[in-house]
């Protein structure tokens, strides 16, 4: 029809073939508890990381931005307990970010089939799970939003706590680019809490695969005060 396929230059390194890993976040975030017990659980962890980060902080959470927050269990995980004014959960993902609007802020239940790539003799191909809303209180002030995080609908320096979760490495940018954006919104004396391993994907260059140390650095020259840092294994990973 005479027409040309062009590709936006946000998408030009787009892989649908990780759609496999989307579904697995899903599992872990809000199917797979159920069938293991909870503090075996990588959510239960991650809980406890943010937890030890906030109590070591000493400072109330405020209005919070969990930014990369994916299927949103760690976000509204923390939102009763830790107590933000407000919560906002965003995602690049309209998969991740749809199912934690559908399943914390809708309180609506959905199935999703775990598919095996690999099958084998004995075991079934497909296995359904069934995937609850979570048993929390009050999640008024909890928003899910679908959103790029370098240019997010928000408005700047509008934020007391900033969450990064599993996200420093693999955004597609290097670490001073993400410090930069915190700053932006962050407001004066705010919180950045990071966690999550260093496991640097292939757009990142080796000069700029930083270590913890030199994030350390990196942080101090921008301005920040390094509170809290702590070093913990994770079966996840293996």
């Amino acid at each position: 029809m005479g027409l040309n396929k062009t590709v936006h230059p946000e998408f030009a390194n787009y892989d649908p073939s990780r759609m496999p890993q989307y579904f697995e976040l899903l599992l872990r975030d809000w199917a797979w508890d159920g069938a293991q017990h909870q503090p075996e659980s990588e959510n239960a962890r991650e809980l406890e990381r943010i937890t030890a980060a906030h109590k070591a902080i000493d400072k109330p959470l405020g209005d919070t931005w969990v930014i990369g927050a994916g299927a949103g269990r760690l976000s509204a995980d923390i939102h009763p307990p830790l107590n933000p004014c407000h919560t906002v959960a965003l995602d690049t993902n309209p998969v991740l970010i749809s199912c934690a609007h559908r399943l914390v802020a809708q309180q609506k239940p959905w199935q999703l089939p775990e598919i095996h790539p690999g099958p084998q003799l004995g075991i079934p191909l497909t296995k359904v799970w069934p995937m609850n809303p979570p048993s929390y209180d009050d999640m008024s002030t909890w928003y899910a939003v679908a959103g790029n995080a370098w240019r997010p609908p928000l408005k700047q320096h509008s934020f007391d706590t900033l969450i990064t979760p599993w996200f420093m490495d693999v955004n597609g940018r290097e670490v001073r680019d993400l410090i930069g954006q915190v700053q932006k919104y962050l407001k004066p004396g705010g919180v950045w809490i990071n966690t999550g391993p260093l496991l640097y994907g292939p757009d990142i260059t080796d000069m700029h695969r930083y270590s913890h140390e030199e994030i350390i650095e990196l942080l101090e020259v921008a301005g920040f005060e390094v509170i809290y840092q702590n070093k913990v294994q994770s079966p996840y990973l293996d």
